[in-house]
């Protein structure tokens, strides 16, 4: 019932809306009959004497013109209504379409992240000594001296932000003798150290960017022993003779992979001088 009322209230608005358009052309067809019916009897076309008794007779006309106008746009108001409804629907579809393409040219888009600066920070060294009945106990070593990379995946103005899923940092380090590559670690992902031997650490290798997120990635990290590439592992050994990095300067080399993240490749120096801290230095950013 209420799906009914609807609709007669949409027709009887459709009718009102087409019969007030062509209200001007009523009202203007009205004065010119009036004004030749005026002249008919003013030139004695029509008589005086005529009009008495004859009043239905010469109004009939006008009365019928007025009723056929009515009956135009009465049966016009369905057509108006159904036209309405083909342009909306068009509309709506145009719409869709655009929505689509916009989702599609989303979906296509590369994730861009950028290299949001580098971090030199001073941080504990801790090893597990015990771990009886689910109870872990940890002793502290030395403090390391350690250097990060982070990185950001901006929002952008142009078009809803885009989540990078599941990325994988790739390190490579280039001594004056050798070139190796490890897998990196997320800073903000769990402590491997944590976990037991025979639990698996590979969900600790990925991590997601949200729009506006910014990941830390460890590079290396100093001891009194050296320097040494860090990541997952070296909290179960820092000092791995594979992966010390000799002299005072390292070429390292950053590659992020990920869906819709196309290998960003970033590049640094990092310089061990003989006395005084690390650094890392960026060397060229991928064009955004």
């Amino acid at each position: 019932m209420r799906a009914i009322l609807e609709y007669y209230k949409r027709f009887l608005q459709a009718f009102w809306e087409d019969f007030a358009k062509s209200t001007r052309g009523q009202v203007i067809g009205a004065l010119l009959a009036g004004a030749i019916l005026i002249l008919q009897i003013h030139y004695g076309a029509i008589k005086q004497a005529e009009i008495k008794g004859n009043e239905w007779a010469i109004a009939w006309p006008y009365i019928g013109l007025v009723a056929c106008l009515f009956a135009l746009h009465w049966i016009r108001a369905p057509w108006k209504l159904d036209q309405g409804h083909h342009v909306t629907h068009k509309q709506h579809r145009e719409r869709i379409v655009e929505l689509e393409n916009y989702k599609k040219k989303v979906e296509e888009t590369d994730v861009c992240l950028v290299l949001v600066g580098c971090r030199t920070e001073v941080v504990g060294q801790i090893e597990l000594i015990e771990n009886q009945r689910s109870t872990a106990v940890y002793r502290p070593l030395e403090n390391l001296e350690s250097v990060r990379v982070i990185f950001g995946n901006p929002k952008k103005s142009d078009m809803p932000g885009k989540v990078a899923e599941r990325v994988l940092a790739k390190v490579e380090f280039t001594n004056p003798n050798s070139t190796f590559e490890i897998e990196g670690r997320w800073t903000q992902s769990g402590q491997p150290a944590t976990r037991g031997f025979l639990q698996p650490t590979l969900d600790l290798l990925r991590t997601t960017f949200e729009p506006g997120d910014e990941r830390h990635l460890d590079i290396a990290a100093k001891c009194s022993d050296g320097l040494f590439a860090y990541n997952n592992d070296s909290q179960f050994g820092l000092q791995r003779k594979d992966r010390q990095l000799i002299g005072e300067s390292v070429h390292v080399k950053v590659t992020l992979v990920a869906r819709h993240v196309n290998n960003l490749v970033f590049e640094f120096k990092l310089k061990n001088p003989i006395s005084g801290a690390l650094e890392l230095i960026p060397m060229q950013r991928p064009a955004p």
